[in-house]
């Protein structure tokens, strides 16, 4: 096979591979399919009447009452415009699966393609577009690591509403102190990391986090309330814990090693490695539907 065919046969891989997780997570977070069984197979070949048809990807849905709905998509992840030709054999394809409707992915179609398709309502066109430079990044798309200057932690022990908030702030260190969490014993520091993260998320504002890694000055504040027994320390049951926490927050953008975006459908972005020192590096993989 030559490298052209090769490269071709990969660009097509890819594309099928996108099309495949954005289904998969449409179908499986449709508040109208919920308890619908479906099924999906990717390069499905079917024979009909003699006649073997290859199908990119073939989606099925159980739905209620023994009704069976059938989709299918073609994938065309090439420079050449995706022709009349490509659309009235895509029908031929519809028709011999019995499919409700057809998914057509392109990069390029050409005004001819466009012309057959709206001659056959189960047609749906839709543009994939796999250039970087035209993928948004996503809010809070990466890591923050937080570096902390001061924790100040006020427990209150009494289950009398009226007898609280008389203590005064003791300054710790996060990473020496135990504490028991719904009965599991951890360190306070994981409790502190998951306050500061919360709340970092919070309180900045999309249009304020950088595209490039940037160190943020955080004061933060926050009462806590708990059950019996659900936080203990010391072995005593803790009923509110008031927080405020002094820190720097690193946060390192995830920069996108590759990204397929299907028109009106969703995208499948797939993240370089962030390296965080010491730290093994993390690799992010996400599907997002528009």
């Amino acid at each position: 096979m030559s490298k052209k065919l090769n490269d071709s046969h990969e660009k097509g891989k890819i594309l099928e591979e996108a099309v495949e997780k954005i289904e998969n997570f449409i179908l499986a977070t449709d508040p109208s399919l919920k308890g619908a069984k479906f099924s999906i197979e990717k390069n499905k070949t079917m024979m009909i009447y003699g006649v073997k048809q290859e199908i990119d990807i073939f989606i099925k849905v159980d739905g209620k009452h023994g009704y069976e709905s059938i989709f299918i998509c073609e994938c065309k992840n090439r420079k050449k415009s995706a022709s009349k030709n490509d659309i009235i054999d895509f029908s031929q394809k519809i028709e011999d699966c019995n499919a409700q409707t057809g998914f057509f992915i392109a990069k390029k179609i050409g005004k001819y393609a466009r012309a057959q398709a709206e001659r056959n309502p189960r047609i749906k066109l839709f543009l994939a577009n796999d250039n970087i430079k035209n993928v948004k990044s996503f809010p809070f798309s990466g890591v923050w690591l937080c570096d902390y200057n001061e924790v100040g932690i006020k427990f209150d022990f009494n289950k009398d509403k009226k007898k609280r908030n008389k203590g005064k702030f003791t300054k710790i260190n996060p990473e020496t102190i135990l504490i028991k969490y719904n009965k599991k014993e951890i360190k306070l520091k994981m409790f502190v990391d998951y306050f500061c993260n919360n709340m970092s998320s919070k309180k900045i504002k999309p249009s304020m986090v950088s595209c490039v890694e940037k160190i943020y000055k955080f004061n933060l504040k926050k009462l806590f309330q708990f059950k019996k027994g659900e936080l203990l320390v010391n072995n005593m049951s803790v009923y509110e814990m008031e927080m405020t926490c002094v820190y720097n927050a690193r946060f390192i953008p995830n920069k996108i090693e590759n990204a397929v975006v299907v028109e009106n459908r969703g995208a499948v972005v797939s993240y370089d490695e962030i390296n965080l020192g010491n730290k093994k590096s993390i690799r992010f993989n996400a599907t997002f539907i528009k």
